[in-house]
């Protein structure tokens, strides 16, 4: 009841490492969690993501206004994102592996939420030093629809909408 301990287990193939971050509401005493603890400020308000993967997740939500930056924008089919990169709400970034990180943490995101196919990543461990945390989804490592289907629970502790998600996950699973 006093917060959300997300934890990936496969961030990126073959890896031997989980990362675990703690979703807190405002107002949180953050005091008693462990000072190696990230922590992430649910819901979030602005976000950058990585992968195209994610757009459907945010949208499903309702929440892709959030978007503030991505890479390679122009692999971003969906009409109603795309609008949003038009308008000049969803900043370009750059590379996958080499974001603009000077535009990322201009943007100032709640948090990245990126892919890795391993362990190191320049521009993540930039922005994590800048103080934005950033959260390895492994979603493209899912072996079944209804496996990639299942991280848009991921997305909705983020954003504070678990009942949603779920409602909709559930939805997709019948």
């Amino acid at each position: 009841d006093k917060y959300i301990k997300l934890t990936i287990k496969t961030p990126y193939p073959n890896s031997n490492k989980q990362f675990e971050y703690i979703l807190v509401r405002e107002n949180f005493d953050i005091s008693a969690l462990p000072k190696s603890s990230i922590i992430i400020q649910i819901p979030i308000k602005k976000t950058v993501v990585t992968s195209t993967t994610h757009i459907p997740m945010l949208e499903l939500l309702g929440v892709e206004s959030s978007l503030v930056g991505f890479p390679n924008t122009k692999y971003i089919s969906s009409e109603k994102t795309r609008k949003l990169i038009e308008n000049g709400t969803i900043r370009e970034l750059g590379m996958d592996s080499s974001l603009n990180t000077e535009i990322v943490i201009d943007l100032n995101p709640d948090v990245i939420i990126g892919f890795a196919m391993n362990a190191g990543n320049k521009s993540f461990e930039t922005v994590e030093r800048a103080g934005i945390p950033v959260i390895i989804n492994g979603d493209w490592l899912e072996e079944t629809p209804l496996g990639r289907a299942e991280w848009l629970k991921f997305f909705g502790a983020l954003y504070d909408m678990e009942r949603k998600a779920d409602s909709i996950f559930k939805t997709i699973e019948d």
